[in-house]
């Protein structure tokens, strides 16, 4: 015999109270706009501008060396840029003595963004084994300097000895 005190164990539980459906759609609008922003900022972090007064069309900077009988120093980097090629951009380029120096009329700067068939034909033609890469060529476009893989080059030593060519 059944005891009405006692609760019925064979009935399900009850359902918990289930959130109206506006709520559910404006979580799932939260987590869209949350995505959106994450990668936007992920695509604005890689993609760097060259440095200010800099080229990026190869071409036009050796001739514009050859004509006006100036050296060109080339930056040749990943597309889109690694964090080796960012560093050196915001370290090594971005001091102001070293940006005085490059403008001072003697160098013609470019920043060669490598991909797809270019990048394959200019790492041979330039015998680019690791990116980045900073050459120092002559007004002609033979090399006077390299120097791979830096990341930090001394504010000194870049001026002192990268860009003299020693």
């Amino acid at each position: 015999m059944m005891n009405d005190t006692m609760p019925d164990t064979t009935a399900p539980p009850p359902k918990p109270p289930s959130s109206p459906p506006g709520q559910r759609w404006v979580r799932m609008g939260f987590v869209v706009v949350v995505i959106v922003v994450a990668g936007a900022l992920y695509i604005k972090q890689r993609s760097v501008p060259p440095p200010r007064g800099w080229s990026e069309n190869l071409d036009a900077a050796l001739h514009q060396a050859r004509t006006e009988g100036r050296k060109t120093v080339v930056l040749f980097v990943d597309h889109p840029i690694g964090y080796y090629g960012r560093k050196l951009i915001r370290t090594t380029l971005a001091k102001p003595g070293n940006r005085k120096a490059l403008k001072d009329g003697k160098f013609v700067a470019v920043m060669v963004r490598l991909k797809g068939k270019a990048k394959k034909d200019l790492m041979a033609k330039y015998k680019l084994r690791e990116l980045p890469t900073l050459l120092l060529l002559d007004p002609k476009g033979k090399e006077l300097n390299r120097r791979e893989k830096e990341h930090t080059l001394p504010e000194v030593p870049f001026r002192g000895k990268f860009l003299k060519g020693l």
